[in-house]
């Protein structure tokens, strides 16, 4: 793990392969994923990539956890107040373009 922080964003995409216990393997290349997707082998970024879409938008029949729907829809249960509008307005902002940069993906 300490060759790994101390190595290049390419280098942790090659050393994370390296790893042999698969979960950290699976750690390691989604956090190379969320920094650097480009220095991942496409192969691996793409199944990421939908990794990542299903994870935020939910697939058909598969029971994800929560979604960005479902962050929606609960914030729409939120009743602002002057203590609360400005986060509530910034947090929907993040939803929204969270969903847009994703959502197009399949």
């Amino acid at each position: 793990m300490q060759a790994f922080h101390a190595a290049t964003w390419p280098e942790r995409a090659e050393l994370v392969e390296t790893f042999e216990d698969d979960r950290l393997r699976e750690l390691g290349r989604r956090i190379v994923f969320l920094e650097r997707p480009d220095a991942l082998r496409p192969e691996l970024r793409t199944g990421l990539e939908t990794w990542l879409h299903n994870r935020l938008h939910g697939r058909e029949g598969v029971e994800a956890g929560r979604t960005i729907a479902d962050a929606v829809c609960d914030l729409e249960g939120v009743t602002a107040d002057e203590n609360n509008t400005t986060a509530l307005k910034e947090i929907r902002r993040w939803l929204e373009a969270t969903a847009g940069r994703r959502g197009e993906h399949h």
